[in-house]
């Protein structure tokens, strides 16, 4: 069983984890493709983090700390069959910490999601397979039926129109 954090460590954990939650559920659920998986990812990945946070340097960015943990959990979540199971005592004292965190409807996913079904199909799909489906460069040109190149440039375009409908740039993000 993994000792308890001491209580300040627990203070500073937790308002790191408020400071920068909307953040984390934004990027687990980009990175997953789907708000119910992206919760358990995320669930684990606060487990993991409450078991480590010990070990975290306190002078480096939690949030990018946050988001390596975060791409572990979610390749293994990718791999399901060989993927591992936090304790029940820890999801628990996690989970009690973190229940109201969880936001049902939240305007930076539904913008995310907006903006996401006004890409044109061609960088859509590159997306999809990319991101969602978690498919290397490789396998998704071929599922697409593209040159490696070509896949990279959809996405380097696919990136910069998500990121212009995301900042309100819709003219430039729906051509």
């Amino acid at each position: 069983m993994t000792e308890p954090l001491p209580e300040s460590n627990r203070a500073v954990f937790s308002e790191l984890m408020r400071e920068h939650q909307r953040e984390l559920i934004l990027f687990t659920q980009t990175f997953v493709g789907n708000r119910e998986a992206a919760k358990d990812v995320l669930q684990e990945a606060f487990v993991t983090a409450w078991r480590n946070f010990e070990k975290f340097d306190q002078t480096r960015d939690f949030s990018a700390w946050m988001r390596g943990i975060i791409r572990h959990r979610a390749l293994d979540w990718f791999r399901a069959s060989k993927r591992g199971r936090a304790k029940l005592e820890d999801l628990r004292e996690v989970e009690e910490m973190t229940q109201d965190w969880f936001i049902s409807e939240s305007p930076y996913l539904d913008r995310l999601e907006f903006c996401l079904q006004r890409l044109p199909v061609p960088f859509h799909r590159a997306i999809q397979e990319c991101y969602f489906r978690g498919l290397n460069s490789r396998e998704a040109a071929s599922e697409l039926q593209v040159s490696d190149a070509s896949l990279r440039k959809r996405l380097e375009r696919a990136r910069r129109k998500l990121y212009q409908c995301l900042m309100g740039e819709n003219k430039e993000a729906s051509a």
